[in-house]
């Protein structure tokens, strides 16, 4: 019995930060699945992701935290001291990392 092979699936998904392409060939015809998988790089400490660390990140994250201002694009890059939320200790890890040659940042 010849196995009927799946035709070849092309997924490609734009977003306003990020990019998706997914080629993958299903051989198998009783599988029914749904593969998702979506990509974002970036910088940590970046919090406004326009690809640089700089004090115009600092004060994006300060707006948000502090003023309501908008949030940042990906919460994780701003999220440096990778504890959940966004908060001082965010900023103050950030100007540390910064200025006063601190600790890395680690977002999550």
């Amino acid at each position: 019995m010849k196995s009927e092979k799946a035709p070849l699936a092309l997924a490609i998904v734009w977003g306003l930060l990020f990019s998706t392409l997914l080629i993958f060939e299903v051989s198998d015809p009783r599988l029914s699945a749904v593969f998702t998988v979506a990509y974002r790089s970036f910088i940590c400490g970046d919090v406004n992701h326009d690809g640089n660390m700089d004090i115009s990140d600092l004060t994006y994250l300060v707006d948000y935290a502090f003023r309501h201002g908008p949030p940042p694009p990906l919460e994780i890059a701003a999220d440096v001291d990778a504890s959940g939320d966004i908060n001082i200790a965010d900023v103050t890890r950030w100007v540390d990392f910064s200025f006063k040659d601190g600790p890395a940042l680690t977002c999550p």
